[in-house]
């Protein structure tokens, strides 16, 4: 049976991260930081799509997750976005020429929190991804999952979920719009050993 914890896997080699802006139940527009473990036995969906965090030339233009949306968003399932071509769904491109690329493995199956790649179909990965709110099982073997997201920073993909939509189409109203996105790089520099506190 399938534990739907947060684990830190032993295949996560890679941080990224993106500040996503959003507006929240209460109205208020807020900018939240979502960091992901990347897995490394999948190794070109993972390069594709620190392509895109970091940003690739593709066929002679410049693109990037920045500034892009996540253009579906339904709570208790998942948000998606990447469409870099179109903003709507309709659009995808990966950094191979631009072409859709093969579905790597299915290793890693479905948890809360797991990143993987949206599809057309078998073998049609581009730049588009999706991020799961709620148990997603039936997802297996049919999407390639490439990360987790970390159980800190899962919450605010929990709040981005509950965002107001459009039912009609699974819209927010107001943007989800990543407005920045890289490697996330933790500090390394030793810390120095506390002064000790004066006491009245």
């Amino acid at each position: 049976m399938r534990l739907m914890v947060f684990l830190l896997s032993i295949f996560a080699s890679r941080q990224v991260y993106m500040d996503v802006e959003f507006t929240n139940e209460k109205g208020n527009k807020i900018t939240r930081k979502l960091i992901f473990d990347l897995f490394d036995d999948v190794e070109k969906t993972v390069n594709n799509f620190c392509g895109f965090i970091n940003g690739v030339e593709v066929n002679g233009k410049k693109r990037s997750y920045e500034n892009t949306i996540f253009h579906r968003v339904i709570e208790g399932f998942m948000i998606q976005g990447g469409d870099i071509l179109n903003g709507n769904g309709t659009g995808s491109i990966s950094i191979y020429d631009g072409k859709p690329f093969a579905d790597e493995n299915f290793k890693h199956l479905h948890m809360i929190g797991s990143l993987a790649m949206a599809n057309s179909g078998p073998n049609s990965n581009g730049s588009q991804f999706y991020i799961t709110v709620g148990k997603t099982q039936w997802l297996d073997k049919k999407h390639v999952v490439f990360g987790q997201i970390t159980k800190e920073t899962f919450p605010y993909v929990q709040e981005i979920s509950r965002v107001v939509t459009n039912k009609r189409n699974d819209k927010p109203v107001h943007p989800v719009k990543i407005v920045k996105c890289g490697d996330y790089l933790k500090s390394t520099e030793v810390p120095r050993e506390e002064e000790p506190k004066e006491t009245l």
